[in-house]
């Protein structure tokens, strides 16, 4: 099988079936499966259950954990469940816009140097439309000017590139023989926050890089604006987690962060 798209989630957010709509109209011209990992909700929602339990598609697997398994454990959980080559993990309120987006990326991941993950937050998005606003056509033109300024610095044939330290939970395309190779996602960051930027930051200290190669998608559930690359993305994660008083995970990051910046 080439792809297994992993989608961690509470009793179905209410984008689910736009999320499944989009996969399955832009993920053309390959083998793929989806895996649903349903954690428990403290909210009852039959009917959010019932919807779920009764998906009929042959390629779309139910997962029900008996308990919270957050994020990272949700993730884990579809990486063993999973049968592709590739994985794409995403979020229930992220919907692909792209028609061929596979072929896409694993080119891109096979051109690349030292590929951990490709991701595409950030770079070409609305927020429960289609079309970009003004403000965001801004944002993206600044955006430009630093993705030039990284392909005339690596030289890399790629369009639209950029080189970050992490790609978002709800964004990271990559192998199944290298999330298996990094024991996955670490499930000590309960019940989230900060388990992407752990990741991201442990491929870079094996040697492995993180892109971002813009695709078409609409994320209906979040507020963020065109992410930063590098260090700065980290510490704007970094400060966000700490409003949440996540400090823990914010703790074992910083550690990660410095062990990678002493290597170089």
């Amino acid at each position: 099988m080439d792809l297994s798209i992993i989608i961690p989630t509470k009793l179905a957010h209410e984008h689910m079936d736009d999320c499944l709509d989009g996969i399955a109209k832009c993920t053309n011209n390959c083998d793929y499966e989806i895996i649903i990992v349903v954690n428990p909700d403290p909210i009852n929602k039959p009917e959010e259950a019932e919807k779920l339990k009764n998906i009929s598609a042959e390629n779309i697997k139910v997962i029900w954990p008996e308990k919270d398994l957050g994020i990272a454990g949700a993730i884990n959980e579809g990486i063993k469940n999973a049968r592709g080559e590739y994985i794409f993990v995403t979020n229930d309120d992220i919907r692909l816009k792209t028609k061929n987006w596979f072929k896409k990326y694993k080119y891109e991941f096979n051109e690349l140097p030292n590929v951990g993950t490709i991701g595409f937050t950030g770079n070409d998005f609305g927020f429960g439309g289609d079309k970009i606003g003004s403000e965001d056509e801004r944002k993206l033109k600044e955006l430009g000017k630093l993705i030039e300024a990284v392909k005339n610095k690596y030289k890399y044939p790629v369009s639209d590139l950029q080189e970050l330290c992490f790609n978002h939970t709800c964004s990271t395309f990559t192998k199944k023989s290298i999330l298996e190779d990094m024991n996955g996602y670490d499930e000590v960051f309960w019940p989230y926050g900060q388990e992407d930027v752990d990741l991201g930051i442990r491929l870079l200290i094996h040697g492995y890089r993180n892109f971002r190669v813009p695709l078409k998608h609409i994320h209906y559930g979040d507020d963020f604006g065109i992410s930063r690359s590098g260090g700065s993305t980290h510490n704007i994660i970094k400060e966000r987690d700490k409003a949440k008083g996540n400090q823990h995970n914010v703790d074992i990051v910083e550690k990660n962060w410095e062990e990678f910046n002493n290597l170089n």
